[in-house]
């Protein structure tokens, strides 16, 4: 059949449709799965699309740079210090007797007025030397204005009494 002869019978139409069956990752050469859906795709995965985005705009800065004059020469060499530190774990078992449980005793509460002057001073050492932490100033601190608070009341309490007596 001539070509002539298809005009002459009607109208002739081709078409052509491609379709992508198989590629590869634009960054690690994996294959890529294509759907309908995805053929599209460069990249296997968004950390191998991540790190072409990370070269490509390296790349640009650099360009922009070395028309700029501040890119480094390509004969000068990167400079730069690495630190490596290794850490090792050695956990080891040992058998033997427990040690004690330590008790901790509740403190007693002082009853006497110099009962309270010792544990006052005690406190006074151990927060002068920094046996207490800074964390806990505020807590004593408290405390201490509460006791002075208490014996400015007992004082008041009393000097009201003794003038009503008179």
């Amino acid at each position: 059949m001539s070509e002539h002869d298809d005009r002459a019978s009607g109208r002739v139409t081709e078409r052509v449709r491609r379709r992508v069956v198989e590629r590869t990752c634009a960054w690690c050469g994996q294959p890529i799965q294509i759907t309908p859906r995805t053929t599209h795709r460069r990249y296997c995965t968004q950390s191998c699309r991540q790190r072409a985005y990370e070269i490509r705009t390296a790349t640009a800065r650099q360009e922009r740079d070395r028309q700029a004059g501040r890119a480094r020469p390509a004969e000068e060499p990167v400079r730069e210090i690495v630190r490596e530190t290794t850490v090792r774990t050695v956990t080891r078992t040992v058998q033997g007797p427990r040690p004690p449980a330590i008790v901790q005793e509740r403190p007693i509460l002082p009853e006497r007025a110099w009962e309270v002057a010792l544990l006052l001073g005690h406190a006074h050492v151990a927060v002068r030397d920094g046996v207490i932490p800074d964390h806990d100033l505020g807590r004593i601190e408290h405390a201490a204005q509460a006791l002075l608070r208490a014996i400015a009341d007992r004082r008041d309490a009393s000097a009201s009494l003794t003038s009503r007596a008179h």
